[in-house]
């Protein structure tokens, strides 16, 4: 019975909900929440709303992407601000194979989103293509990166607002705020 029906039916729900729709919000646990661009497909993460069981696996990373520009989502704890986060992250790529050749490109640029939220990002370029870095210092103790990759300029330059959106849409709200 489960296999005949049961999970016919959670197949055809999740790719039902694969889609990114309007208004749709990406649940990154404890209150954060992005609204990733709509037509977009979640290849990892759940949207507010979307049943689940719990304990949720990886909660608190994502991934999304058009076929062309992916952005992938990662929360871990974390205490300094935006600027030292970014740091961190390009330190961490720029000695890795993974993406090979990664290197800041441009100025850093504040990101005002949702609330209190504020983050800041930056241009990248890597031998595998270009992309955008963002990172997030949460006032609760935690840190949120977004890179958001394409294999060339084009591909970002026509995402742009799409991009930008998504980065302005960090959210958190408090047990208070969800009332």
């Amino acid at each position: 019975m489960v296999l005949a029906v049961l999970l016919p039916m959670v197949d055809r729900s999740v790719a039902d909900h694969a889609v990114v729709r309007a208004g749709d919000r990406l649940d990154l646990g404890a209150g954060l929440t992005l609204a990733p661009p709509e037509g977009w497909r979640l290849v990892k993460g759940v949207t507010l709303g979307t049943p689940t069981i719990a304990p949720v696996p990886g909660k608190g990373k994502a991934v999304v992407t058009d076929g062309t520009v992916t952005a992938a989502l990662q929360v871990g704890p974390y205490r300094g601000d935006a600027w030292q986060l970014l740091d961190q992250v390009n330190a961490d790529e720029e000695h890795t194979t993974d993406p090979p050749g990664f290197r800041a490109a441009g100025d850093r640029v504040h990101v005002t989103a949702t609330g209190e939220v504020s983050g800041v990002r930056e241009t990248y370029r890597a031998t595998s293509g270009a992309g955008v870095l963002a990172s997030y210092a949460l006032s609760d103790g935690r840190g949120l990166t977004i890179l958001v990759s394409a294999t060339d300029d084009g591909q970002l330059t026509t995402r742009t607002d799409q991009i930008q959106r998504m980065l302005s849409s960090v959210a958190l709200t408090t047990e208070g705020d969800q009332s």
